[in-house]
């Protein structure tokens, strides 16, 4: 266990499959043992069980299968927890067999998974020597299959128990001692899924798998009878289809993330117009809204033949339903809708790259209670933390700027500021407030507390006075608008 503290993943009374170390995160550990044995080796309370769902791992399973197709375009999910792939034809692509194995563990791995590869010239080979073979990556060459499976147990033909248990009797516990014994008498004695099995292995029966299709891209496209140079035509079969597309998009109770629009153009490439947005979304008046001033400033050569819009991203929208209850609801619902079509609107007018998102951190210290972020990254689930019931200044410097305070008595009330080559007289004031360090943080210890003041100058502005806790020199941290 190297001091690594496991989280267990695995079904009540099987095999831990699955394993991520709680300390230092680091995953895909295969364990080999029971859910008991594991909470015997770690220390007490350190095991934390997962109940199995088949139907979430299923999907997950699958999902992981339409992921491979970029590797190749047969892919299939194998049992509950494996893939088969055939790469016939593509392997040249990755620099040969074995390069395109190391890089699809490589990236498996990255996503959190072990695994074992084998690459053979039957599906039934590479199975049996992936599951059951010596090594995490085999490359079994042409012809070569036979000798690949000899030394494996009858577990990689993937046959029943019932059948290994009647080959265990007769001493046959190996592929190879298998296919000494005289092929006509196995199908009587031993059932006929056994030789099925084998000579799919050995490439004399024909194996076939059901590959997973690749979602396709909700699409929707409008054509002229020859090249027009008329901007009222095109924006007209462009919102056509974009109005074909949100009725699709309505169908399904989804929204779209992205949207791509390609205009056919005689002579010239087609011209591409993409669109992200913050939040997913089928309303005709926004799409229209942000698409309409691109395709305005599409250069569109002697004519255009068609419009394709396609939602390359897409999300399940939640059902809305009109009703008389409920309205905080819906209030929340339409706010947050409105949020995202105006930075929609900004990101489009200013570029994705000038308009940012501010989110909320849990913490007391000023500086760090904040985090900005781009506008069209994507949410995710606690990505806000609660914001703290102190008064706080709605503007707050980059840096604490250099002022000088004089006080009516040492202790007393504040009396004259000089801060940016001014000298401004407080008309009032408020604190201390102490706002202590993050003792969980390294070398909070070595931090000294800080104090803060409200007061208000002669201009009438409320601003935020920060003094050290020793007693040391002022500074201005935030303005009240």
């Amino acid at each position: 266990m190297r001091e690594h503290t496991l989280v267990a993943v695995a079904a009540a009374g099987r095999q831990i499959v699955r394993a991520r170390c709680a300390r230092c995160g680091a995953r895909g550990v295969r364990v080999g043992m029971t859910i008991a044995e594991a909470r015997a080796l770690l220390p007490p309370g350190a095991a934390r069980v997962i109940e199995s769902d088949p139907s979430r791992e299923s999907a997950a399973l699958r999902g992981l299968a339409v992921w491979a197709l970029r590797y190749c375009p047969l892919v299939a999910p194998d049992g509950d927890d494996g893939l088969i792939m055939d790469i016939s034809g593509c392997a040249h692509l990755f620099g040969g067999e074995r390069a395109l194995a190391k890089r699809a563990r490589a990236e498996v791995q990255a996503l959190g998974f072990a695994s074992r590869a084998a690459v053979a010239p039957t599906l039934a080979c590479a199975w049996g020597v992936a599951r059951c073979g010596a090594s995490e990556l085999t490359i079994v060459p042409d012809g070569c299959a036979r000798g690949a499976l000899e030394p494996l147990p009858l577990g990689a033909l993937g046959v029943g128990a019932d059948a290994q248990a009647a080959l265990r009797e007769v001493g046959v516990t190996r592929i190879g001692e298998l296919l000494r014994l005289p092929r006509a008498a196995l199908p009587a004695r031993f059932g006929p899924d056994l030789l099925l099995r084998l000579d799919r292995a050995l490439g004399h029966a024909i194996e076939t798998l059901e590959p997973v299709r690749a979602p396709r891209a909700l699409r929707a496209q409008r054509g002229f009878e020859g090249p027009t140079t008329d901007q009222a035509s095109i924006h007209a079969a462009a919102r056509e289809a974009l109005e074909d597309l949100c009725a699709q998009l309505s169908r399904r109770e989804r929204g779209a993330g992205a949207l791509r629009v390609e205009i056919a153009r005689p002579g010239l490439p087609v011209a591409l117009v993409e669109l992200v947005l913050s939040r997913p979304s089928r309303s005709l008046r926004h799409l229209w809204t942000l698409l309409q001033p691109r395709l305005e400033r599409t250069h569109l050569g002697l004519g255009v033949e068609g419009v394709s819009i396609a939602a390359i991203a897409d999300a399940p929208l939640r059902h809305r339903q009109d009703e008389r209850w409920r309205r905080d609801d819906r209030a929340c619902e339409l706010e947050a809708r409105q949020e995202g079509e105006l930075i929609d609107t900004l990101v489009a007018r200013l570029g994705a790259r000038a308009v940012w998102r501010v989110h909320a951190v849990e913490t007391h210290i000023p500086e760090r209670a904040f985090r900005w972020r781009p506008a069209l990254m994507p949410l995710r689930r606690h990505d806000d933390g609660a914001v703290i019931a102190h008064d706080r200044p709605s503007l707050l410097l980059a840096r604490p700027e250099p002022a000088e305070v004089t006080l009516l008595a040492p202790d007393g009330p504040l009396l004259r500021l000089r801060w940016r080559g001014r000298s401004l007289r407080l008309l009032a004031s408020a604190g201390p407030e102490r706002i202590e360090p993050e003792w969980w943080r390294d070398g909070a210890a070595r931090t000294l507390p800080r104090d803060y003041f409200k007061a208000q100058d002669e201009d009438g502005r409320w601003l935020w006075l920060l003094r050290g806790a020793d007693g040391g020199a002022w500074s201005v941290h935030g303005l009240w608008a």
